[in-house]
């Protein structure tokens, strides 16, 4: 169900209008009294539709609002005021929205508003991002990686974020983030002929800072179902529902693996500092040539880096024949601790060189913090040191 913003003012009689909105397939709006909460709803939601005053553009929201109008090809506008002067229609336009309307507007000319929206947002381009961490070889973090990663992206964008688990029987996600799931992956490969946003933010769990978390299956029968067209069907949703989506594959290029590597924009290569790990990952990057991936697609992270290490990162770059594109550290006490407690690092130590590694990662991949996000960032660091009577996985409640 699609959700719309909808600030006080906007309409003289919003009710009918309510009600047409609800027959296009629309939930009741969110409403706000004013365009900053509304913007701020708008940033912190899967938000299609967003209904203004065009009176209450001041100078403050008009950035915010333009720049939200333009990055987002899945978020719409439509302006209102109580005349339709040349003047409050250029205005209008200028500011990025789509439709306009009188305050007075009818049912039927709302409707005919959102019908030429529906043909703008058939028409948009999918923009959210893949991402998928690989390794074929287990134990390097693959999984640690893929969390924190998915964490440090989904604090600067709450529940504009999601992390699909697609290891069969052995999935690790939703443990390592203390989360027992009453529905998986298995529940979507079940149902992929009705596959839709509904369907999959109802499987999805809630899990920090406003992740998604599509945890993975426990039943190994349903191996054979989670096919690779599955796998392809549900990252094409998840791009259309979030903005960034982390994939954590399995170990093998098998299927499923090979489809969310195909259907990824980026491919997270995860690598430790030592001899065997090195030269699976050589031939790992071969493997992904063969498959016609370009050098750009793929990043090489080292993982657990520390002063133990036997390879150096100059001489791992010779083993590669390329660059290594991020480093994480190695902190067995703080990586022990959180995942004992179910957090990411940045929840258990957010002062720490290993929290902070994961966000100068997402910065690589997006780009770097700034403003509004940078303080929701801040903001939930703060006070989040951990306690140590974590729940150790929650394993005895399992």
């Amino acid at each position: 169900m699609r959700q719309c913003v909808l600030v006080e003012g906007a309409f003289e009689r919003p009710e009918p209008l309510v009600a047409a909105m609800l027959r296009a397939g629309f939930g009741p709006p969110v409403r706000c009294e004013t365009l900053a909460s509304a913007l701020q709803a708008v940033q912190t939601s899967t938000t299609e539709l967003l209904i203004l005053p065009v009176s209450s553009i001041g100078a403050e929201q008009r950035g915010v609002l333009e720049n939200l109008l333009r990055d987002s090809s899945a978020l719409a506008a439509i302006g209102t005021a109580s005349e339709a002067s040349t003047e409050i229609v250029l205005d209008t336009m200028r500011a990025g929205i789509a439709e306009f309307l009188l305050r007075s507007a009818t049912a039927d000319e709302f409707t005919t508003a959102i019908t030429r929206l529906e043909r703008r947002w058939s028409m948009a381009p999918v923009r959210g991002s893949v991402i998928a961490v690989f390794c074929p070889k287990g134990g390097q973090g693959a999984t640690t990686v893929a969390v924190n990663l998915a964490h440090a992206i989904a604090r600067r964008k709450p529940k504009r974020v999601a992390i699909v688990d697609l290891v069969v029987g052995m999935g690790d996600v939703a443990l390592q983030l203390d989360l027992r799931p009453e529905y998986d992956v298995g529940e979507l490969a079940l149902k992929v002929d009705r596959l839709d946003r509904e369907l999959m933010q109802s499987v999805a769990a809630d899990g920090p800072d406003g992740l998604a978390v599509l945890a993975a299956t426990e039943r190994l029968d349903l191996a054979p179902v989670l096919t690779g067209d599955v796998v392809s069907a549900l990252l094409a949703q998840c791009r259309q529902i979030y903005d960034h989506t982390i994939v954590d594959c399995e170990h093998a290029f098998e299927s499923r693996a090979v489809a969310a590597l195909d259907a990824a924009d980026t491919v997270l290569l995860v690598a430790q500092l030592q001899v065997s790990s090195l030269v699976v990952a050589k031939r790992t990057l071969t493997i992904f040539r063969e498959l016609g991936y370009d050098d750009d697609k793929v990043k090489v992270v080292i993982n657990r880096e520390g002063s133990t290490n036997l390879v150096t990162p100059a001489e791992a770059q010779k083993v590669l024949g390329r660059a290594i594109d991020a480093r994480i550290p190695n902190d067995f006490g703080v990586a022990s601790e959180a995942q004992a407690e179910g957090k990411p690092f940045q929840r258990h130590a957010s002062g720490s060189a290993l929290a902070k590694s994961y966000e100068t990662l997402a910065s690589m991949l997006l780009g770097p913090i700034s403003g509004r996000a940078a303080k929701a960032t801040a903001d939930t660091a703060n006070g989040n040191g951990a306690t140590k009577k974590g729940r150790l996985f929650g394993l005895l409640r399992r």
